[in-house]
C-alpha cells in the first residue's frame, strides 16, 4: 500500500498498544522508513501479530492485501462455484 494504508497501520496499532506516546513514535517511524520487518517485531512483541490483524481486517484496504491471498481466496470461490 501506500500512505493511507501506513496511517491506517498506525492507527490501528495506537488503538491496541499497551505503551505510551513514546512506544507509538518508534512504531511510526519504523513504518515512515519502510523498517516493516522491525514494525512488526513491535507488533509481536507488545499486541501480538494475531489480535493486530484482527484489528486490521475490519479496517484495510484491498492494496493491504498479499497477491497470494487474494489468489487464494478466488480459488476456493471458484472451486465453491462449480
Amino acid at each position: 500500500g501506500g500512505d493511507v494504508e501506513n496511517e491506517i497501520i498506525k492507527s490501528v496499532f495506537a488503538d491496541i498498544k499497551p505503551g505510551g506516546d513514546r512506544q507509538q513514535a518508534n512504531f511510526e517511524k519504523e513504518i515512515d522508513s519502510g523498517n516493516y520487518w522491525n514494525a512488526l517485531n513491535k507488533i509481536e512483541n507488545t499486541v501480538g501479530k494475531g489480535r493486530f490483524a484482527q484489528r486490521l481486517a475490519s479496517e484495510c484496504t484491498a492494496e493491504q492485501i498479499p497477491e497470494y491471498v487474494k489468489e487464494s481466496i478466488n480459488y476456493l470461490v471458484k472451486k465453491v462455484e462449480r
